[in-house]
């Protein structure tokens, strides 16, 4: 699995870049007139936790999506915090680490600050993915920057979108708005309250599904689309939860690391068992930024998520759910100038 997703980002790495235009996705490269600075995909060495567990092997290179004399954007592994991590287990969550843990592995920013040879750039992390999360992060070069995207995102400027992976089968409910307030619960964990009007730490995803059958034919996991209207930690991942469909992989939901079975007239288990994978099957895959300071157009970014070791149709799945139900035509059409 870990081979084959290598070597999906290997193609990636070596796929020609493009003209200018509005849009970026990971293949190609495109910006607005003038902001894009470089022809190929700079690429950093890195080390890191696949699974966000513990243990430290060689991941690879981590493409650089876009750049500007003001924006970077890259796409991040899964298995990397966003702070300087310290050795522990069972948790992506930055928070509440102490000094009683081993320094250990780099946080992504100051990991691409000095893996690219510049470690007296400052840059500003304007957002987070959990650490077992993949895909699109937008770090800013200059504080004017920043503070307009800290703002964009506060203010629900920034329209993002996100894939996953369940083993589950769909519910009856395969749509909808998975809504309400976060609060802690417990091993580290977040769960959603049932007050929908609470005004505190509320959290608001609408989903979208579609069954996607294994190469084995007998297995039919679900691919689920997510569009975050907040930003709270473990959002998605508790929406899925919530919805029926955890995601596999996820070492804190863990009710998603096994497909369901079924039983035959002796009460034993029947039907195929799913390893656990190395990795949480979520990816950050599309983002708008609105026009910022001296940007002259809004900024597309496709980064299609690396489920190839799953869905095995060529990426089609993915691209019929985002078709039927995306609802940023910026990103649909970021999207498709990658095919």
């Amino acid at each position: 699995m870990r081979a084959l997703a290598f070597f999906s980002m290997l193609c990636l790495l070596l796929a020609p870049a493009n003209s200018t235009g509005t849009f970026v996705h990971a293949a190609w490269l495109r910006s607005t007139p003038g902001s894009f600075r470089r022809n190929s995909i700079d690429v950093v060495e890195v080390s890191h936790r696949p699974d966000g567990v513990g243990g430290t092997e060689s991941f690879g290179q981590i493409p650089i999506l876009y750049e500007s004399d003001r924006l970077l954007i890259i796409n991040k592994p899964p298995g990397i915090a966003h702070h300087n991590d310290r050795i522990q287990h069972d948790d992506d969550d930055d928070d509440d680490m102490g000094d009683q843990h081993e320094p250990a592995d780099l946080g992504i920013v100051n990991l691409i600050r000095s893996q690219r040879g510049d470690s007296d750039q400052r840059l500003w992390g304007v957002h987070r993915l959990d650490r077992v999360t993949s895909g699109i992060l937008i770090l800013a070069k200059d504080p004017s920057m920043a503070q307009a995207l800290t703002s964009s995102f506060a203010k629900g400027d920034i329209q993002k979108v996100y894939m996953g992976i369940s083993t589950k089968r769909r519910p009856k409910k395969k749509q909808g708005w998975i809504q309400g307030g976060m609060v802690r619960s417990r091993n580290k964990s977040w769960k959603l309250t049932r007050d929908k009007t609470t005004t505190k730490n509320f959290a608001r995803t609408r989903f979208f599904t579609a069954p996607i059958r294994c190469e084995d034919e007998q297995q039919t996991f679900t691919l689920l689309l997510f569009r975050p209207y907040t930003g709270k930690t473990h959002q998605l991942r508790v929406a899925a939860k919530a919805a029926g469909l955890p995601l596999w992989g996820d070492p804190i939901y863990k009710d998603g690391n096994s497909a369901p079975t079924t039983t035959d007239v002796d009460g034993e288990a029947v039907g195929m068992s799913v390893p656990q994978p190395d990795r949480t099957y979520l990816h950050a895959s599309g983002i708008l930024l609105p026009p910022l300071l001296d940007m002259t157009e809004p900024l597309a970014v496709w980064c299609p998520p690396p489920f190839e070791d799953v869905v095995k149709d060529g990426g089609n799945s993915i691209a019929n759910l985002m078709q039927k139900h995306c609802d940023v035509p910026e990103i649909l059409s970021a999207m498709k100038s990658s095919t």
